[in-house]
């Protein structure tokens, strides 16, 4: 709201953010060390064969979900939403988030009864998602976008929730946050989505090349599951305890 009709709309949304920040870190300052300081040890992340087969290609889409929701979808009906172009990206990302956010208690209690289903449930509604959107750039229906962006942070969720948790799993605790950090730095690489998409307007109009992403959407998944199935599953009861009370959002 305050970039679309506010003075300065450049300039006062990050300054509400930097003051935001500031009340955070006051907060968080005097917050006691919870791991106790030792001598700096190197050792070399071990990266399994489970995290290459089911991780790394799901990885990508936990951001990419919503950068296809609220930066995709905004650029390809800019024509139809005129002037509010700003508003309208901000309502998706509320309902994006919002979503992404409220299914994440459910993918954690569905991973602990199935682990193997939470990450293929999240890429099937990826697909769907990207799916929606597609058909929403082809009608030019701004209001099309909506269902589009809930299901696409519903994949959010559920993606991401499946990526830690499966690190969890497989991760030694002195591998733990190493590991953590390489899913991550996969996970970011899905907000350049919206980059090659718009460098590939000059070949292809949006509603096409969101069915290409959605095809390969549809192959990360065949890949995940695949991968599931393949021997050399990391097991859980090392890390289970860790897993039950994990807190999955970013």
């Amino acid at each position: 709201m305050l970039a679309q009709w506010a003075p300065l709309p450049m300039e006062l949304p990050y300054l509400v953010h930097v003051a935001l920040t500031l009340v955070v870190l006051a907060a968080v300052v005097r917050v006691p060390e919870t791991r106790p300081a030792g001598p700096a040890v190197r050792t070399r992340v071990h990266v399994p064969v489970r995290f290459r087969r089911v991780v790394a290609p799901m990885a990508p889409w936990v951001f990419g979900a919503p950068a296809v929701s609220f930066a995709v979808q905004p650029a390809a009906l800019g024509a139809a939403v005129g002037p509010y172009g700003l508003v309208y990206a901000t309502l998706l990302t509320v309902l994006t988030l919002g979503a992404g956010v409220a299914v994440q208690p459910w993918a954690r209690r569905l991973d602990a009864r199935s682990p193997s289903l939470t990450a293929p449930l999240g890429l099937v509604a990826l697909t769907l998602g990207i799916l929606l959107a597609a058909g929403a750039a082809a009608s030019g229906v701004p209001a099309l976008a909506a269902p589009a962006s809930v299901v696409l942070g519903a994949a959010f969720g559920f993606c991401l929730v499946a990526g830690l948790l499966e690190v969890q799993r497989m991760a030694a605790p002195e591998h733990l946050g190493g590991l953590t950090a390489i899913y991550y730095t996969l996970t970011y690489g899905g907000f350049a989505i919206p980059v090659l998409l718009a460098a590939l307007t000059g070949v292809a109009g949006y509603p096409a090349l969101l069915l290409v992403l959605a095809a390969l959407a549809a192959l990360s998944l065949v890949a995940v599951v695949r991968g599931s199935r393949a021997p050399g599953r990391a097991s859980a009861p090392r890390s289970a305890a860790r897993t039950r009370s994990s807190r999955s959002s970013p």
